[in-house]
């Protein structure tokens, strides 16, 4: 039980770390969003823009993956 405990103070701490690093990476993405759109209405070379938007959607695609992952360990140290 105390090992059991002990997961799950963990797997919450995970969870609680994922959540704050999400909100950060929404201020960031917002940011990152007026900068394109900057870069949009300047006329920058379409090669600059697709880059933009392609680490965009990585970064963010990463933050589920370890997400979901940390709330499913969390469950499964629950249901033992």
């Amino acid at each position: 039980m105390a090992e059991g405990l002990k997961q799950i103070k963990i797997k919450t701490g995970v969870v609680k770390r994922l959540t704050k690093e999400k909100g950060y990476y929404e201020q960031e993405a917002q940011k990152e969003e007026e900068r394109y759109n900057k870069m949009k209405g300047d006329g920058k070379d379409e090669y600059e823009l697709r880059k933009q938007e392609s680490s965009e959607s990585l970064a963010e695609d990463a933050a589920y993956k370890e997400a979901s992952k940390a709330i499913e360990e969390a469950g499964k140290v629950l249901e033992a």
